[in-house]
């Protein structure tokens, strides 16, 4: 099953241990923690709406989110404050889509995901 893993964390230490909600479950936020994509969408954000919340102060409202697309995920910045960094490169154009592969890996404000096929 498809699904992101949280590489690393460059934040505070103390911030490892905040619960974060998928899909309305709480979960640990640590380095090794995998969450399996769902459905169609899955947006990643501090919103109250978003399928992985984040309670980070540096993560957008609507960070960004991971749409299946002709059988495979894309990502898809969705207006985060922050330049986007997919694969180590800097996305300077916001709202930028990337057909995902096995270990690609994203940024959300200093929490480093890498994805599963």
């Amino acid at each position: 099953m498809p699904h992101i893993e949280i590489v690393s964390i460059s934040s505070c230490e103390d911030q490892w241990h905040l619960p974060v909600m998928f899909f309305g479950q709480p979960r640990d936020l640590k380095p090794g923690e995998c969450f399996e994509l769902k459905g169609d969408e899955v947006r990643v954000g501090r919103h109250l709406n978003s399928e992985l919340k984040l309670p980070l102060p540096n993560v957008s409202k609507c960070h960004f989110r991971l749409v299946l697309r002709e059988g495979r995920y894309a990502y898809e910045d969705i207006g985060s404050r922050q330049i986007p960094i997919y694969n180590g490169e800097r996305l300077m154009v916001h709202g930028t889509t990337r057909l995902m592969e096995d270990g690609d890996t994203f940024n959300a404000a200093g929490v480093l995901f890498r994805y599963h096929d």
